[in-house]
């Protein structure tokens, strides 16, 4: 069962979060390129399946915190839901900011 969990899904799980956290929290907004950067935040959403995995995956390696602590802490962000938070910040102030 975790062999077709982790099959492909986790190992390319943050190959679609194209930032980190501290990038989504800089996110430099441009009302010029307002349907562009919705699409990308959009593209970087995460589904449960993908945080349930990004959950499982810090879960049974804990030597993660050690060993790659940048990916540790973006697969404890996705599992938590603050990416999540984050991108719909960011689409909340495109929104605001560029009618």
């Amino acid at each position: 069962m975790f062999a077709s969990l982790f099959s492909g899904c986790a190992a390319t799980r943050t190959d679609r979060v194209p930032m980190d956290r501290h990038s989504l929290n800089h996110f430099q907004r441009d009302c010029k390129k307002k349907e562009q950067q919705v699409a990308l935040l959009q593209s970087m959403r995460q589904t449960k399946d993908e945080r349930m995995l990004a959950g499982f995956e810090t879960g049974f390696n804990p030597l993660m915190r050690f060993t790659d602590p940048h990916r540790y802490q973006q697969l404890q962000d996705i599992y938590r839901g603050q990416t999540n938070w984050d991108i719909d910040y960011n689409l909340k102030m495109l929104e605001r900011l560029c009618p």
